[in-house]
């Protein structure tokens, strides 16, 4: 027997700041989801990201291609405003984003990129993250006029708690 995930939500108000999330705790999809919406909304949907495949994730990360591996190495300020989080599924890769905390996120990152591309993978990670930084910079604008609009920078959002793990033993008893 399956319960309405809304029986696992705990509402929180946007003016108890140990429940604001930051740029530096978005450490997986749910909470970089959360970021954009405490911002932007409770109905927001479509956080800015880009799936890098593991087989592109591994490129950049080893060999000659390595240019993440260098960039993280070179300039590890530079990943202040990269989130990166593996995606849900096992060969999908991983998911990279920037915060819309200024009008030109990851701009660090995309000039790294810029000054040390080499191949055609780091060409195309490039103009994909030019994507993303263009949509958080708008998204940007859009968070500082609603604060100005609406005299609050935080929205109060639906936070999923967390739930107990449960083996398959007692689901199969819950069950019966």
């Amino acid at each position: 027997m399956t319960t309405p995930a809304a029986d696992f939500t705990l509402e929180i108000p946007e003016t108890d700041p140990s429940r604001i999330v930051h740029w530096k705790d978005v450490d997986v999809p749910d909470t970089h989801d959360i970021y954009f919406r405490q911002r932007l909304g409770p109905q927001f949907k479509g956080a800015p990201a880009v799936l890098i495949s593991r087989e592109a994730l591994l490129k950049l990360t080893r060999g000659k291609d390595a240019l993440l591996a260098e960039m993280i190495q070179r300039e590890p300020d530079a990943m202040d405003d990269l989130w990166m989080s593996y995606a849900r599924g096992s060969d999908r890769g991983v998911v990279m984003g920037f915060n819309i905390e200024s009008q030109m996120p990851g701009e660090p990152v995309i000039r790294f990129i810029e000054e040390n591309k080499r191949t055609e993978i780091h060409t195309d990670w490039l103009r994909r993250l030019r994507e993303v930084q263009r949509s958080c910079g708008s998204l940007h604008l859009q968070w500082k006029q609603k604060e100005r609009l609406q005299g609050f920078q935080f929205h109060r959002i639906i936070i999923p708690s967390a739930r107990k793990a449960v083996t398959p033993v007692e689901e199969e008893a819950a069950l019966a």
